[in-house]
């Protein structure tokens, strides 16, 4: 119907941790953004799954410096549920969102 709709960005701060992670948007159409943020060095991986667990998407992105970026392309995903798990170090989140 040509509406368009926006969601706020999710950050999430990690207890006990020195990271930031956002995604956006979400729900998401084509892409999702992953933001990180961490104070100095860390190791960074990735993974999309959905409800059962299944991993569509998985990365090593290896180390980075202060803040990470990137684009990440759902093309291929149907419409549903998903998580992102983020792996910053040793420190493991878990993010919902929607694929539209």
């Amino acid at each position: 119907d040509g509406t368009k709709s926006f969601s706020s960005i999710k950050q999430v701060d990690v207890a006990n941790s020195n990271s930031n992670i956002s995604v956006y948007p979400n729900p998401a159409v084509e892409d999702l953004n992953l933001v990180v943020s961490t104070i100095g060095n860390a190791h960074l991986k990735y993974a999309v799954m959905d409800a059962q667990g299944r991993t569509f998407i998985n990365e090593d992105e290896g180390t980075f410096e202060n803040v990470f970026q990137t684009n990440i392309k759902l093309n291929n995903l149907q419409s549903g549920i998903y998580f992102i798990k983020v792996t910053v170090g040793n420190d493991v989140s878990n993010l919902k969102f929607v694929k539209k």
